[in-house]
């Protein structure tokens, strides 16, 4: 029987509280449709580029844009693949996480890892359970670092974790815990022979998103492990030592509020000033003209050289754009000659 071992921590109640009061914020603060889906967007770029990098993926972030906006990237074969799979992973949890009935079974966790896996070559074996034992190396040193449990007792091991997702115990624990735990519990079990943490942080995810923290599908914790996988695999093998949650628990509440805190401040930018976001809902804009709003949102103003660097334009296609804006009334003319900059317009 699984029955996860933790302590509540200082840092865990004032991770717990950030992350409740930043999802209230994200939650009540409207931002138009188009810019929500710019960030969507953003942070699908950002989950499939970083949960793929942590494995060896050498693609840029660009590249996994332009992946998405199905646009040819010269890459290696099967890393272009894990990208492709992982917005397939990514479609999945879109599609199932809203239903109520949906439910945390191995047959949803395996079809997770067949997204994964499929078209990989390798035998590797989409959504079977490992037959053979296998072990997590050290990319640097190539040293053993865990040993799995042995292959057959993978199937009661994944059991048990099912029957523990499902149980009044964890419906009772907060879901961020819940989904820190499962992700912990299947990178500890290692029920297949790879692709095991893209499958631990989808679940988690999933978990996560089910459970009422989807935040406006914004948010990419998987960047926050990317950003330094070695605290991210120290956090993980703290446990192994000692059978205690805590430790990892920490790590990955203080990811999520980091992440959520981002995304507050994200969202604030873009919904502060409701005139302004009335004004925009009524005219069409290109996503350059959106960009340029954002930009000037976040610096305070624009001059043409900026936009030209920004959006690789000429002059003349710089100042046709920035024209266009303040004949909209979206944006203010300052100076003049080479001291000539737009700020955005504050009396709608």
């Amino acid at each position: 029987m699984f029955k996860p071992e933790f302590s509540y921590t200082h840092t865990i109640v004032k991770n717990l509280m950030d992350i409740e009061g930043a999802k209230e914020v994200i939650k009540n603060s409207p931002i138009l449709p188009i810019w929500e889906s710019r960030l969507q967007k953003d942070a699908l770029i950002r989950q499939a580029h970083h949960t793929t990098r942590i494995e060896g993926t050498q693609l840029t972030i660009e590249q996994v844009r332009d992946l998405i906006d199905d646009k040819p990237v010269v890459a290696r074969k099967r890393d272009i693949q894990e990208v492709r799979n992982y917005l397939k992973v990514a479609a999945f949890i879109d599609e199932v996480y809203a239903d109520p009935d949906m439910e945390l079974d191995l047959r949803t966790i395996r079809h997770i890892h067949y997204l994964i896996l499929d078209g990989i070559e390798g035998g590797y074996e989409p959504g079977e359970f490992r037959k053979i034992q296998n072990y997590v190396v050290d990319n640097k040193t190539k040293e053993v670092i865990y040993t799995p449990p042995p292959a057959s007792e993978v199937p009661i091991l994944m059991l048990e974790l099912v029957d523990w997702l499902r149980s009044n115990e964890a419906s009772e624990l907060s879901p961020l815990l819940k989904a820190g735990i499962a992700h912990y519990q299947l990178v500890t079990i290692h029920p297949f022979l790879d692709g095991n943490g893209r499958t631990a942080r989808a679940l988690a995810n999933l978990i996560l998103y089910h459970s009422g923290y989807d935040i406006k599908k914004l948010f990419s914790l998987e960047e926050h492990y990317d950003m330094n996988p070695a605290d991210y695999y120290e956090a993980l093998q703290s446990v192994r030592a000692t059978g205690i949650l805590t430790t990892w628990l920490e790590y990955f509440t203080v990811g999520i509020a980091a992440e959520m805190q981002k995304i507050k401040e994200l969202v604030l930018t873009h919904s502060r000033d409701r005139a302004l976001r009335d004004k925009i809902g009524q005219i069409a804009l290109s996503e350059r003209q959106l960009t340029i709003l954002t930009y000037v949102e976040k610096h305070g103003r624009i001059t043409n050289r900026e936009l030209q660097q920004l959006a690789d334009l000429s002059h003349t296609s710089a100042h046709k754009e920035l024209l266009t804006l303040v004949q909209n009334g979206l944006l203010n003319k300052k100076g003049e000659g080479r001291g000539t900059y737009y700020v955005r317009v504050d009396d709608f």
